[in-house]
């Protein structure tokens, strides 16, 4: 009896030791797998970290392709704005070279020099024409001519005068007959004084379209423009002006310089 007992009991100790070894075994299956899902979860979380870092470097590539983009796009319209204004300038370039050239083909049709016959035989024995004088110095025209200081420098104002457009030989005549010689001393000048000079010089009235050229001629030397100074004054103003000042010449001279003007 006692045996049989002990054979039950070594039984049930087996079965639970059995059964223990079980569980454990169990357990640590559990423990295992549960590694294994850490393992695995991390492995996710790394993997998810390592897309979201190519993503953001993606993001990252993306803006600096868009930042390239609209530097190019700025560069273009740079580009695009340079190319209108060097095509403006050009534009510019091309009307002003027309102007001189239409300038210079006036200069060489109209322009008209009182030469003597030996300064035309001079200038021909040294193969310059007449429309080629400006491009020498006075001191060098001076040898080209054979001629004196002052008639050269009369013929190279006379010259230079119709370099203006619209001004001829007899107008720049009038200007060297005031004492000018260069369009350089006439930049200060008043195209309004000049007339009344030239009136007193004279002696006499003159048209008023003769103010006109006065002031053309003076604000081409200032300008280097042929374009017409508005606003001419009066012939009447003009009259007044130049009356009061014979009028004070006269009392100072008591009438010994009185001119002759036609009123």
């Amino acid at each position: 009896m006692e045996k049989r007992q002990r054979g039950r009991v070594v039984t049930a100790t087996r079965r639970v030791i059995t059964a223990t070894a079980q569980v454990i075994a169990a357990t640590v299956g559990i423990v295992a797998d549960t590694a294994r899902v850490k393992a695995v979860t991390a492995g996710v979380k790394a993997y998810t970290a390592r897309v979201q870092a190519v993503t953001a470097g993606v993001q990252a590539d993306t803006a600096i392709v868009q930042a390239v983009t609209v530097g190019v796009q700025a560069d273009t319209m740079i580009v695009q704005a340079d190319t209108a204004r060097i095509q403006a300038v050009t534009v510019g370039v091309q009307a002003y070279t027309a102007r001189v050239q239409a300038v210079t083909v006036g200069i060489q049709t109209n322009m008209r020099l009182p030469l003597t016959d030996l300064e035309k035989a001079n200038l021909k024995k040294n193969k310059v024409k007449i429309v080629e004088i400006l491009n020498y110095a006075t001191d060098e025209l001076e040898v080209l001519l054979n001629s004196t200081t002052e008639r050269t420098k009369e013929i190279y104002a006379l010259a230079e005068f119709q370099t203006v457009p619209s001004i001829g030989i007899k107008f720049a005549e009038d200007l060297v007959f005031l004492g000018y010689y260069s369009l350089n001393e006439l930049k200060d000048k008043d195209g309004a004084k000049l007339t009344d000079e030239y009136e007193q010089k004279k002696g006499y009235w003159i048209d008023p379209c003769v103010e006109d050229q006065f002031r053309l001629v003076v604000n081409f030397a200032q300008n280097q423009d042929a374009k017409k100074c508005g606003g001419a004054s009066p012939n009447r103003e003009r009259k007044t002006f130049l009356k009061m000042v014979i009028q004070q010449a006269d009392r100072q001279s008591h009438g010994t310089n009185q001119l002759n003007i036609n009123k």
